[in-house]
C-alpha cells in the first residue's frame, strides 16, 4: 500500500495541537488545517503551500518535501502572546521530531519567518506570526 501524503498534514496538526504550552497560550488546542471555526480569537492555521516528490525508480518515491505555512492568528493589538505562540511553534517544528503514519521524518526546518497584522471589517486588529516550514519525509512503504 502506498503512503498517503495527507498523513503528513494530519501529523503536523496533531503535533501542534497536542502541545500543552501552545494550547495554554491559545486558550485550548486550537490548531486547524486551512480554516478555523468562526468565533475563535486565537488559533493556529496550517496550510500546504507546495509538495514535491523525488523518485528513486519508476513507481517508487525516495522522499517527499512538504512546504507549509504555519501561523498563529490572535485578535489583539498587543504582540506579546502571538510572539510567544510563534516562538513555541518554532521550538516544536524547527529541527524537531514528530511521528507520521507511513513515513520516516527526515527533517523539519523553517524556511522563512512570517509576521503581519490586519484589521477586520469592524476595525479589530488580528496579529499573524509564524513561518514557512519544509517537512522532508520518506515513505516507509518503498
Amino acid at each position: 500500500m502506498a503512503s498517503d501524503s495527507s498523513e503528513v498534514d494530519a501529523a503536523l496538526v496533531a503535533h501542534l495541537a497536542s502541545d500543552a504550552t501552545l494550547a495554554g497560550l491559545l486558550g485550548g488546542p486550537h490548531v486547524y488545517f486551512d480554516l478555523a471555526p468562526q468565533g475563535l480569537t486565537a488559533f493556529v492555521l496550517v496550510r500546504l503551500v507546495s509538495h514535491a516528490e523525488e523518485a528513486m525508480m519508476p513507481g517508487a518515491t525516495a522522499y517527499e518535501v512538504f512546504t507549509y505555512l504555519v501561523k498563529v492568528v490572535i485578535q489583539t493589538s498587543s504582540g506579546d502572546v502571538v510572539k510567544a505562540a510563534a516562538a513555541r511553534i518554532n521550538d516544536l517544528l524547527h529541527y524537531g521530531a514528530m511521528p507520521i503514519t507511513g513515513y520516516a521524518l527526515m527533517v523539519v526546518n523553517r524556511r522563512e519567518r512570517v509576521r503581519f497584522a490586519e484589521l477586520d471589517d469592524v476595525n479589530r486588529a488580528w496579529m499573524h506570526r509564524g513561518g514557512v516550514y519544509d517537512v522532508w519525509a520518506a515513505p516507509t512503504d518503498a
